[in-house]
């Protein structure tokens, strides 16, 4: 099987699962696409590929007729080169062979594929709004169909752009409230006003209080009030926060009797609010209120199956993207995720002026990293040079990250730092700058083992 993604979090994690080495098709042929190519133990790949089990890319001209084979390997998946035109992975040209990991993405011509380890148990769901064919999503949906109709508050964890909100309307969804879905951001509101624009007030409680105002949980009543950005709630209004969640009743500002409430309560962070709990940044009592249960949104960048069917979805009819966008968009890190996505398709369409076929030029280099060295161009035409040697026969490269330029770390810093972070690969990869994949893959080239560093 694949080595297990660090980057794609599982919405919940329930022991060793049975996986299937698979290689995902989701783009040949100037078309987005979905075809899942399973790899029990061999199989070839190209335009003459002509198993029942291999990988046919009979749409892409630029494909050989036998561009590479896959085999199952000591649990891992190789990929061996057999054309001068290339192989690339991650966007770094594969001389020879290399081993495949979860996440990774193959280009072979103009056809890009993604290596995945699909679960054996896998089933999808439909829910409004969640969008998405990779593992991770189809985990999402599934927990949220099974939270949705339960009366616990859930806390959704994810970064900026993930769709926590579209995650929150799909719980409410769910649930089967009758009451209104009420989204509010935290951040957005002034701190001497919270407490009033959430629990509402009386007429002359305070200057400018000219007239009662009902507040946010009483807008949501019978329904679901969402707190976006939770952890920027002032820590003097958490206590009383937590008083309407225990009690399920709303004092006013100026009022003295509660009004009863029937809220159910979906709150979401992009911020590490373990941690600040942990400095006292945010009160223990009310983030175990909010987190009865906990769902994790996955990024972007580990849904790459999705980042082209989300595009295209977006655009109008009967464009199409270039092989060098379509490279472009699939190694892009995606730090601000579907909502940069959904900017970079109105980018797209507003400066294409009728084009039909999109190209990098229109994103001025705001998706590409830098080339790896002594790679080929990724959108060129271009075939290798016809050295003669077999590819098969040139030992397999560790492939580094084609969007970065620093070293990575000796044996003896990597140490450090595994060290300094008590094993935590999440903390050393944002310490180097590096993704978790690659960390993993420093781990594994030094035959470090995670425990020693854990205590």
């Amino acid at each position: 099987m694949l080595e297990d993604d660090p980057t794609a979090e599982p919405a919940t994690v329930a022991g060793p699962i049975a996986t299937t080495a698979t290689l995902r098709l989701v783009w040949s042929g100037e078309h987005a696409r979905l075809q899942d190519f399973p790899v029990e133990a061999r199989c070839a790949a190209g335009r003459s590929a002509s198993g029942a089990d291999d990988i046919k890319l009979e749409a892409d001209a630029r494909v050989s007729r036998q561009h590479a084979v896959l085999v199952v390997e000591k649990g891992r998946l190789r990929l061996e080169n057999l054309s001068q035109r290339g192989c690339f992975v991650n966007g770094t040209l594969v001389e020879g062979a290399c081993t495949l990991y979860d996440g990774d993405v193959v280009r072979m011509g103009d056809s890009f594929l993604v290596a995945r380890h699909l679960p054996d148990n896998l089933r999808d769901v439909e829910l409004s709004g969640i969008l998405g064919r990779s593992p991770s999503i189809v985990q999402l949906r599934g927990l949220l169909r099974v939270v949705g109709p339960t009366k616990a508050s859930v806390m959704l964890l994810g970064e900026t752009g993930s769709g926590k909100e579209v995650a929150a309307r799909a719980l409410h969804e769910e649930s089967g409230r009758r009451g209104p879905f009420v989204a509010v951001n935290c951040a957005a509101i002034p701190e001497n006003l919270a407490e009033s624009q959430l629990f509402g007030h009386k007429a002359g409680s305070f200057t400018g209080a000219q007239k009662d105002h009902a507040g946010y949980f009483r807008q949501a009543d019978g329904g679901t009030l969402f707190l976006d950005e939770v952890g920027e709630l002032p820590l003097t209004l958490q206590p009383k926060l937590l008083r309407v969640l225990d009690e399920g009743q709303v004092f006013a500002v100026g009022a003295t009797v509660g009004v009863p409430v029937d809220v159910r309560v979906v709150a979401a962070t992009n911020r590490h609010i373990a941690k600040e709990v942990e400095q006292g940044a945010f009160r223990g009592d009310v983030f175990a209120r909010l987190a009865e249960i906990t769902i994790s949104l996955p990024p972007l960048r580990a849904r790459k199956e999705d980042v082209l069917l989300l595009l295209t979805r977006a655009l109008p009819d009967g464009v199409t993207l270039s092989a060098a966008l379509v490279n472009a968009l699939l190694l892009h890190d995606w730090p601000f995720n579907v909502r940069e996505l959904m900017k970079i398709a109105t980018e797209l369409e507003v400066k294409a002026q009728g084009r039909k076929l999109l190209d990098v030029d229109l994103l001025e280099g705001r998706v590409l990293g830098p080339r790896p060295s002594g790679a080929a161009a990724p959108g060129s035409t271009t075939e290798l040079p016809r050295t003669g040697t077999p590819r098969t026969a040139t030992p397999p490269p560790r492939l580094a990250s084609p969007k970065r330029e620093e070293p990575a770390p000796t044996k003896e810093e990597l140490e450090r730092l595994l060290a300094a972070h008590h094993g935590k690969v999440s903390d050393v990869a944002r310490a180097t700058g590096r993704s978790r994949t690659q960390v993993y893959r420093w781990l594994e080239q030094h035959r470090f083992d995670l425990k020693q560093f854990r205590g």
